[in-house]
């Protein structure tokens, strides 16, 4: 069982460094940062960034690299425990997706995106017209799992520092599962079937 508030309180530890990739995709840099997903403590996994790269000639990029990664990583860990902690939700052994009401989902944690052509209340009204934009947008127009898409946006513009709010998010989650109804999804038509989606929207 993870422990949510301690993990916020690592997470939270990031807080003290911008959130900054230094790069968005170097191949390298993800097998040089990897060992970082071994570490559940914010000053452990910092220590180790220091005692590997230290000599690494970007060494404040691919710090920054290496933390985002960890971050990201530990929040979307603990958010995935908290679909599985409700009654209404299981986990099959060694499967990284879960299952509501029968149905296997796999969740995608994403910063509201500050291009969108349509502000968080009118996407709440049209979640259809957002994620087919957002699709577009990212190039992702096959999707083969039913996903839920949990988009988060903070009144600050740090859409990143919601992802280490868990208590909140725990409510959050909850609050939606307790209402749970496939009747509610978004659904198309695939060559296997009906295929779910659904889209939530995080404020703080």
């Amino acid at each position: 069982m993870v422990n949510l508030v301690q993990v916020e309180e690592e997470l939270k530890k990031r807080w003290s460094r911008r959130f900054n990739w230094g790069e968005k995709i170097v191949s390298i840099w993800d097998s040089q940062t990897s060992f970082v997903f071994g570490f559940d403590r914010f000053n452990d996994v910092n220590d180790e960034i220091h005692a590997r790269l230290s000599s690494h000639a970007r060494f404040n990029e691919i710090r920054d690299y290496a933390l985002s990664r960890w971050y990201i990583f530990i929040s979307n860990r603990s958010l995935a425990s908290i679909f599985i902690s409700h009654p209404l939700v299981r986990q099959l052994k060694g499967d990284a997706d879960f299952y509501i009401d029968g149905l296997s989902f796999q969740l995608k944690a994403i910063d509201f995106p500050s291009n969108s052509p349509l502000k968080i209340e009118e996407a709440k009204k049209d979640k259809q017209a957002f994620l087919d934009w957002w699709m577009r947008e990212h190039h992702e127009s096959d999707l083969s799992k039913n996903t839920i898409y949990l988009f988060l946006q903070s009144t600050t513009a740090e859409n990143w520092k919601l992802r280490a709010e868990l208590g909140l998010l725990k409510q959050f989650i909850y609050e939606y599962l307790d209402g749970f109804s496939r009747k509610n999804l978004l659904n198309s038509r695939t060559k296997s079937g009906l295929l779910y989606t659904e889209v939530l929207f995080f404020e703080k």
